[in-house]
């Protein structure tokens, strides 16, 4: 509300103030929408690996291999 009460005062159009908002906020969204995108498909591919490794390494390899 108070935004909207400088804005009138200052003699800025409300409506343009209103557009610059909303695609402030698609803008955020589409920001988040890559993030989410990045993240779940690098989960997915290290899920992925990790159940390919898991299937062709056998466990007696896995305990021979000597830990540092």
């Amino acid at each position: 509300m108070a935004l909207a009460r400088s804005l009138f005062r200052k003699g800025a159009d409300f409506t343009a103030a209103a557009g610059r908002h909303r695609a402030a906020v698609r803008h955020a969204l589409s920001i988040a929408g890559s993030m989410t995108w990045e993240v779940t498909w690098a989960l997915i591919l290290g899920f992925a690996l990790s159940a390919v490794v898991q299937a062709v390494v056998r466990r007696s390899t896995v305990r021979r291999t000597p830990r540092r």
